[in-house]
């Protein structure tokens, strides 16, 4: 009789320890989350930076429109993310709210933290000295709380493509180990789908097929054997063959503003240092930048060699643990230059406006954020005790969490990153440093935008005296002379501007404005024919010729004009009452009304659109609309003709 109880004793041992191990899982993802959350709330309350949200976001014609022929079938701005557009367009077309897109972006980063503790939990599992839910818990944990990830999270440009390529390539990891667990090959192809999303988000989602092979060596698979490399065949094709979209995009790209000169030795050296500055990073994340500026030719500083050591260290660590067949540590340095490796590469083989940049890192960090919960669970962990190994992962989290949730603020908008750059790459020593003129053109721009006209110019000069060979210094110091009617000035800063950069459509779009106002109508078209040519949905452009097709009598082709533009933005309501007027001119008034009306039921507190559609209304003899059109211009503060007002009565 004593059996049978020893056996249901141990079945219900068994239970009680599953139940327990079920409870710490349960514990340690939801810890991972809500640290995670709190590291990333100052996100919530950032804004739109003026450096590409504007670009790909805002002023994207095919997210405006929601135009998902364009989003598939056109390559916008030298990228091709269909998906990460598309998703963006959903949101934008749900309301546009800053706020919600935010929200959105902090999600997404959630949404990966926890696929981060699934997929390590999953892969640490056989080990046995690895708790798996432990180094799942701390990989997914430093991967949330990063400092260096809020850069992928808070510019809202970055987490649209980023966001998105890394959940969908961490998802086809998860669905491949599950392949992997129930040798169910439905798991495979959906992976295999799932991948292809991933790289109609961003072109660096191609090395999720390279990291399912690292995957079959740390797994203990047959990795070289003809049956599991056939399996891989689908994924590599799919990686070339958006490796060679992205080439074709990248190709059309015009590097403009170039003030970087280096040699391919400057350029490799620069990679090592990139590379070894985001191992330390990672680890210690002080002077974070999210603008890190190259050393002056011909004076690099001796530390860089140092980083470039620093990597070769690395690499020796990786042969020394291929050698002793240490899978975790090959496992993460190869996970981490895989997923880093297309960046690394393009840098290589071309300057970039920065020498790096924490976003590069956001899913290679998987990789070093294993290596360390090596060194603390198994390493430390066997000389110096469990505990010690976890006393000092906990301290490592809580203090991340706590430098990112501080950095969170200087995300807050154009006007707080961008000093946040200057003050930390300015030169101490009085000289300008080159690459400073972006963040000091920017954060012109944001001072412009905020009304302090004096500190803009400012900076524009600061951009223009870091580097005369940055156009856009000069273009946005032009845009301040010719709203102050300073049209000489304008003209010889847009002049400038296109020596430096002849194809840039918005000094054609400017000086073709001016050209208009001078009545200097055929060179006016002349500039603004070429704006729209090299950019077919500047819509700047596309408005000016509008206008001058008006004045030159020709309504048919200035409508089309405006129309072009509401295709790309429906709710612009000053281009549907200026539409009206040309309706109005070429005695389409029906049309005119209809124009001033949508203007108006899109923004019902601008007098124009009233005393407008009051005309339309009087030309077509309805007096008592007119009127009430009128009054009510009046009312939003139009001076408004009395001879007007007594025809109408």
């Amino acid at each position: 009789m004593s059996k049978p109880k020893k056996k249901s004793n141990k079945k219900k041992s068994q239970a009680k320890n599953a139940s327990a191990s079920s409870r710490a899982w349960i514990a340690n993802f939801s810890i991972v989350l809500a640290l995670t959350l709190i590291a990333m709330l100052p996100v919530l309350s950032t804004g739109l930076l003026n450096y590409d949200d504007e670009l790909y976001i805002t002023e994207n014609p095919f997210i405006q429109a929601f135009d998902i022929g364009n989003l598939f079938t056109e390559i916008y701005q030298n990228q091709y993310s269909p998906i990460a557009m598309t998703l963006m367009a959903l949101q934008y077309k749900l309301g546009f709210s800053v706020g919600l897109l935010k929200f959105v972006s902090v999600l997404w980063h959630l949404l990966n933290t926890a696929l981060v503790f699934f997929i390590v939990d999953n892969l640490f599992r056989p080990l046995k000295w690895a708790q798996p839910h432990i180094m799942a818990t701390f990989a997914a944990l430093l991967f949330g709380v990063s400092t260096m990830q809020l850069e992928s999270v808070a510019w809202l440009a970055a987490s649209m493509k980023i966001g998105s390529y890394a959940f969908f390539s961490l998802l086809s990891i998860y669905l491949y180990l599950k392949y992997l667990d129930q040798n169910d090959k439905k798991f495979l192809w959906i992976s295999l789908g799932v991948f292809v999303l991933a790289c109609l988000c961003k072109e660096q989602a191609v090395a999720l097929a390279p990291t399912l092979v690292l995957i079959d060596y740390f797994k203990k698979r047959a990795w070289l054997s003809p049956k599991i490399l056939i399996e891989k065949i689908p994924f590599f094709i799919v990686a070339l063959a958006f490796g060679l979209l992205t080439l074709k995009a990248s190709s059309a790209a015009e590097v403009k503003h170039l003030v970087y000169d280096f040699n391919l030795g400057e350029r490799i050296l620069f990679a090592s240092y990139a590379l070894g500055s985001y191992f330390t990073k990672l680890t210690m994340p002080f002077n974070l930048s999210f603008f890190y500026t190259y050393p002056v030719k011909g004076a690099v500083p001796a530390y860089y060699y140092i980083y470039a050591i620093l990597f070769l260290a690395v690499l020796s660590l990786l042969f020394n643990a291929i050698r002793r067949d240490n899978r975790v540590v090959v496992f993460g340095i190869l996970f981490f230059l895989i997923n880093i490796g297309l960046t690394i590469f393009t840098q290589v083989l071309s300057v970039r406006d920065v020498i790096m940049a924490d976003r590069y890192v956001y899913l290679s960090s998987i990789g070093w954020f294993v290596i360390l919960g090596y060194l603390l669970f198994n390493v430390i962990g066997k000389h110096f005790g469990e505990a010690t190994g976890r006393y000092i992962g906990g301290l490592m989290v809580i203090a991340m969490t706590i430098i990112t949730f501080m950095r969170g603020p200087v995300w807050k908008d154009s006007l707080a990153i961008f000093t946040d750059v200057i003050e930390k790459e300015e030169y101490t020593d009085g000289r300008k440093n080159p690459y400073l003129a972006l963040p000091y053109n920017n954060r012109g721009i944001a001072y412009k935008r905020k009304g302090d006209v004096q500190k803009a110019m400012t900076d524009f000069n600061s951009a223009i005296a870091a580097s005369q060979k940055y156009a856009s210094g000069f273009l946005n110091r032009g845009n301040i002379y010719f709203n102050r009617g300073d049209n000489k000035m304008a003209m010889k800063d847009y002049d400038q501007t296109l020596k430096l950069d002849s194809n840039n459509a918005k000094a054609l779009s400017a000086r073709g404005a001016i050209y208009a106002q001078s009545g200097q109508m055929d060179r006016a078209l002349t500039d603004l024919n070429k704006a729209i040519e090299l950019e077919p949905y500047f819509t700047d452009a596309l408005s000016n010729r509008g206008l001058v097709y008006m004045d030159q009598g020709n309504y048919k082709a200035s409508i089309a004009d405006f129309t072009k533009i509401l295709e790309f933005d429906p709710r612009a309501d000053d281009i549907y009452s200026t539409r009206g007027v040309v309706y109005s001119k070429a005695g389409q008034i029906d049309q005119s009304i209809q124009d001033h009306s949508k203007a108006i039921q899109l923004n019902p507190n601008k007098g124009s659109y009233y005393i407008n559609r009051a005309y339309a209304y009087s030309t077509k003899g309805n007096k008592t609309a007119a009127l009430q059109d009128a009054q009510r211009a009046q009312q939003l503060g139009v001076k408004v003709s009395t001879d007007f007002l007594n025809s109408l009565r």
